[in-house]
């Protein structure tokens, strides 16, 4: 299983490697209007350069919004092993008191 997923990450990451290089070409990024009064700013990178940063912003922002939409799930999951925990804790504590409850009978029959 491990070979496989070994696999098929190497294919994904050569597949990566080839879709790159095929876009090395050099974009210049604009990041406001020409018409605004703004200076212009631009700067020249190549195309895969700016495809991975979009890549890597989108896994962090997708990461992120995953994390808060399953955190009234993770809570409720703290909770409920917080009250197996105080109900295991409270199991044990009547086992032990109901055998010492019957010890002392016993040694009253005696």
């Amino acid at each position: 299983m491990r070979f496989i997923k070994n696999l098929i990450i190497l294919f994904i990451l050569i597949g990566c490697a080839a879709f790159f290089s095929m876009n090395s070409g050099i974009v210049e990024v604009n990041f406001f209007p020409k018409g605004l009064s703004i200076e212009f700013v631009a700067i020249s990178l190549p195309l895969f350069v700016i495809m991975l940063f979009f890549m890597v912003v989108g896994f962090f922002l997708g990461t992120l919004s995953e994390y808060f939409r399953s955190y009234k799930y993770r809570k409720a999951a703290r909770q409920k092993v917080e009250e197996v925990k105080s109900l295991s804790n409270e199991v044990k504590y009547l086992k032990n008191k109901t055998t010492s409850e019957t010890e002392e009978i016993l040694n009253l029959l005696k």
